[in-house]
This record gives structure tokens, sequence and C-alpha cells, in this order.
């Protein structure tokens, strides 16, 4: 259950049994497999002989997949932290949400403006409007079905829009952009709209202000205004009309705005009001951007298992190169002594073994970064809005890795060379 819990996953303990049992079966089969193989392959030869004569080829076989599994998971979990500090902090979803709440009471209409009030008057708390539907978390709106607007494609289908009323203080509240047109005024004509670009898109539209849809032209549109992307990221904004009209409106929440880190303090402060003017009354209230987190749980569960899975292929990578080193250093001990006897000097010696793993290195960065690049291209395509696949990325792996590799040779070759080679030729 706690696996369940951090990694999201939404399956019952039975089918999670079953699938484990399955995988480790699999997992087993190949392992035999492969061990039956390597025994067919090297039947005619000793083991010794075998060992010896494919000594250096399966060590640097076994090295190039190490650094290529570790390089992979690096690269991925790089990308998914990249593309969630991306969703967090840069990019643009339309809408303004950081440091805001909702709450959700049951009250009439004249109670509503009393408490809305009341509310304006908390030190914490910047600004409050009610009689709306908040953005986050996203509230069930009104649905109309459209079949008939300007310059309809004669194999268009009808568009499903969400009805929302808004206002220039809603507006505000939210930093909704208008991107084209002009903005509506508050009991305006109702059949004026504003429409976002999803619905613009829908209509296959390139140029909105001005066009009509509906039966018998119901509605003409004022201006655009720019999508809010208020869902998960992986889901493309739905057509929204706005109306400046009050006709749906819903009445039982109250969005608002506070200073930052006083979320707690703002709920402590709100219930009390609640307790004192309408007693007996539940309140809800949701954080938006705690209503955010939740549509990138799975994001998060994942990034935490992949940067476990890299530190630990990472761990595995620098032992494997250490001893690969060590054994080298091991077996080349008289051909280090013969090149210092022959005027080799140590940093000759060095520029050997670097210029030999960093050549491993090269070989595994030229398989993994295309296969990393594959598998996490995908991934992003998911996602309505997506980061960049930097270069960074790619040098910092690298730089990383040689640094690995640079102190991992470099003090056990450096040790090995400083010996009295008459003592390595004595062996």
């Amino acid at each position: 259950p706690p696996f369940l819990k951090v990694s999201g996953i939404r399956l019952d303990l039975p089918s999670i049994y079953l699938e484990s049992v399955i995988y480790i079966a699999v997992i087993i089969l190949v392992s035999l497999t492969v061990f039956f193989l390597t025994l067919v392959l090297f039947r005619r030869s000793t083991l010794n002989a075998g060992i010896h004569s494919n000594r250096k080829i399966l060590r640097r076989t076994s090295t190039v997949v190490q650094l290529i599994i570790s390089i992979v998971f690096a690269f991925c979990t790089l990308i998914i932290l990249k593309q969630m500090y991306y969703l967090h902090n840069i990019a643009d979803l339309g809408f303004s949400f950081k440091n805001s709440g909702v709450m959700e009471i049951n009250i009439k209409s004249e109670e509503m403006t009393v408490l809305n009030d009341k509310i304006k008057q908390i030190p914490e708390i910047k600004e409050a409007l009610y009689e709306y539907s908040p953005l986050l978390p996203l509230v069930g709106g009104g649905f109309e079905s459209i079949d008939r607007w300007d310059d309809k494609h004669k194999d268009a289908k009808e568009v499903d829009v969400v009805v929302s009323e808004i206002s220039e203080e809603y507006m505000k509240f939210y930093g909704l952009e208008l991107i084209e047109g002009e903005s509506l005024k508050d009991n305006g004509d109702e059949k004026y709209v504003l429409i976002n670009e999803s619905a613009a898109k829908a209509f296959g539209w390139y140029k909105s202000a001005g066009k009509s849809f509906g039966y018998n032209s119901k509605y003409m549109v004022k201006g655009v205004i720019k999508n809010a992307y208020n869902l998960s990221p992986t889901v493309t904004p739905y057509p929204v009309l706005y109306t400046f009209t009050r006709k749906n409106s819903l009445r039982g929440y109250i969005m608002f705005k506070y200073n930052e880190g006083n979320w707690k303090a703002c709920v402590g402060k709100i219930r009390k009001i609640v307790e004192k003017e309408f007693p007996n009354r539940y309140s809800t209230y949701y954080n938006a951007e705690e209503a955010y987190n939740s549509y990138l749980k799975s994001e998060n569960a994942l990034l935490a298992i992949l940067t476990v899975v890299s530190l630990v292929c990472l761990t595995v990578c620098v032992f494997g190169f250490v001893s690969m080193v060590s054994l080298t250093c091991e077996e080349r001990r008289k051909e280090i002594a013969i090149r210092k006897v022959n005027g080799a000097t140590i940093k000759d010696i060095l520029d050997i073994f670097f210029k030999e793993h960093l050549s491993l290195l090269a070989v595994g960065a030229l398989i993994a970064f295309p296969v990393g690049y594959i598998i996490m291209k995908r991934w992003l395509e998911n996602y309505v809005i997506q980061t960049e696949i930097s270069a960074w990325i790619y040098v910092s792996i690298l730089l990383a890795l040689m640094l690995v590799i640079i102190m991992c040779v470099g003090g056990r070759v450096y040790k090995t060379s400083r010996e009295n080679p008459v003592n390595a030729l004595n062996r």
C-alpha cells in the first residue's frame, strides 16, 4: 500500500502481486537462457582460457553497457526535472493562481455578500471575489453544442463549448489576457461574447473578432482570451464561451488571494468568521497551488523513482570503473614499469589510460543520448506545454561522468605509476 500511494499506481494488490510474479518469472527465464547460451558458447574451452582470451572485450563491453544505462537514466531524470520546474515556474499557463485559494459554502446570495466583505477585511488577504466559477480547482460548468458558425467547413462537426460567466474583475483576478479584439462591459448586450483560443481553433478561425456562431447567429465574438491551462498539463484546454451576463452564477464559491506563506492563517481566520456568522454551515477550502500539484502527482512519483534508480546506476557505474581500473593497473603493472624505464613520464602514462577509458565514455554517450532523446521526446509529446531538451543537459552529464572517470582512473594509475619499476619487474 505505501508503494501504491507513492507511485500513484491505480491497481489493487492482487494485480500488483500477479504482475510482480510474472515479472520475476520473466527475469529468471531470461537469466537462465543467457546462462545456458554462455555455457554452450564456451563449452569447448576451459573457464580460465575463456576468461583470459575474452577478458578485455567482456570488461569493456560491460563498462559501456553500464555507461549507457547510467546516461539514459540520468538524462531522463534531468528532462523530467526540467519539465516539472518549467510547469511550476516558467510556463505561461494563461492565468495566475499563485497564492490563491477557493472557499466553498452553501449560503444565500445576500449572506455571501456579507461573508465576502468580511473576508476582504482579513489583513493576510489581498482581494476576494465571489459569484464565479473558480479555475483551480476546476468546477464543472454548463456546456452548449454549436453546429453553426461563420466560415464553417462542410465536413466540420459540431463543437461542444464550456459556458463560463466572467467579468472585468474576474479577468483581473486571474490575469486572463485578451489577445484579440476587445473586452466586454458588464450588463452589456448578451449577444456579444468572448471565446478562448481553443474555441477559435475548433471553429477554424484565424481572425475571430466580428464572427458569429450559434442558431440564427446567436453569439457575436467581441474578442479572444488566451487559453487557461487549468486542467492536467497533458490535456488541451476545452473550447470556452465567456459571457458577462448573470444567468448560472455559482454563488457557493469565494475566491481569494493571500500574502505568500499565509494560507493556514487565512483559512483559520475564515473558519472563525464562518463559525461566528453562519454556525452549523460546513465550508471547504482549496489551495489552487495544491490543486495544480495534484495534476503532477504521477510525474512527481516517476521523478522520485527515477532519481533513486539513476543514483543506483551511477553508483554501480563508478564501482565498475574503479574495479576495472584497479584490475587493469594490476595486469599492466609491468607495462607501466617498462614505459617508465624507457622515459615515459607519469603524464604520458595517465594520457594512455585517459584516452582508453574516455573512448568508452564516448561510445556509451553516442548510444545512450539518442536512445534517451527518443524516449523523452515521446514522453514530452504527451504535454500541451513542453520544455526544451537543452544542450546543457548533454554537456552536464558528459562533464560529470568525465570527472568521475578522471578521478577513478587518475588516482589509481597515478599511484601505480609512482611505484619503483624495479619492484614491478621483479614480481
